[in-house]
């Protein structure tokens, strides 16, 4: 009998053992599975906590943007614009349309009126120089033979003809000449040139200054005046040659019988005895 009682207890006492042990088991399980649905709900929440906050955020950005977009709109942008090629080259047309439209300004040069002859002049010195025909004013001399000139160019040149230089030569006949300005007058006797004309009488001259000298014809003009006497003279050579009747100069000789006269052309119809003489 012993024997059976103890068999009969042995497996009530694992029974209650498999029972705690389910049990602990089981609250173990409970436990698990409360913990494991809070983590998930957990989870969830942060889940939706962040895609509130990152669409917040780009909500934000956006709003930023569109704000940032109006205000460069309303911005004037007129010297941030590059305009096209097309553009450019129809802007640079017109701009160089405008400017051939545009009235150019005409810059007059003041002119210095001679009160005497009303000639003109763009400086004073060229007046200044220029009134020493009226004033028969002779500044600059020849250390050579004492002749006395108005401008130091003509003195330079007179110098020439002690020196004998004639640096400028005709191509076509081979003379030379002292000055350019005496080679560009013979270059007219080659050419038959006469620019200058008269229109008064239609006469034309090779030289600007003949062409003055002749319209005083017409004028009767006569600006150089002798000091001794109440003579006046179209000319300033000719104001010379009266000159020397009142100082008794002669300084025009003849190269054959040694005569003297006191200008040039009493000499020239001198020479024309010799050359008559010559051809008898």
């Amino acid at each position: 009998m012993s024997d059976v009682t103890v068999v009969r207890r042995a497996p009530a006492a694992a029974v209650v053992i498999l029972l705690k042990t389910e049990k602990l088991l089981l609250k173990r399980l409970s436990s698990t599975i409360i913990k494991m649905a809070f983590i998930k709900e957990e989870s969830e929440d942060l889940k939706i906590e962040d895609t509130f906050t990152v669409k917040h955020e780009d909500a934000e950005q956006i709003t930023e943007l569109k704000e940032e977009s109006e205000d460069l709109n309303e911005t004037p942008v007129k010297n941030h614009q590059f305009p096209n090629q097309d553009e450019s080259l129809r802007v640079s047309k017109t701009e160089h349309t405008a400017s051939q439209e545009r009235p150019q300004k005409t810059v007059l040069k003041p002119q210095l009126i001679c009160q005497i002859c009303g000639r003109g002049f763009e400086k004073p010195g060229l007046l200044k120089v220029h009134m020493r025909t009226h004033t028969g004013e002779k500044p600059y001399i020849c250390q050579e033979c004492g002749k006395l000139f108005n401008e130091h160019g003509n003195l330079r040149a007179h110098l020439m003809i002690h020196s004998g230089e004639r640096p400028f030569c005709c191509q076509q006949c081979e003379k030379s000449f002292i000055t350019k300005a005496h080679l560009k007058v013979h270059m007219s006797v080659h050419t038959g040139e006469k620019p200058y004309t008269c229109p008064e009488c239609g006469r034309s001259f090779t030289q600007h200054s003949s062409l003055t000298t002749h319209s005083r014809i017409h004028t009767g003009e006569k600006p150089f005046s002798c000091k001794l006497c109440p003579k006046r003279f179209t000319t300033n050579p000719n104001l010379a040659y009266h000159m020397n009747k009142h100082t008794g100069d002669k300084p025009f000789s003849c190269d054959q019988c040694g005569k003297s006269f006191s200008n040039r052309t009493c000499r020239t119809r001198h020479l024309r005895i010799h050359s008559r003489e010559a051809h008898t």
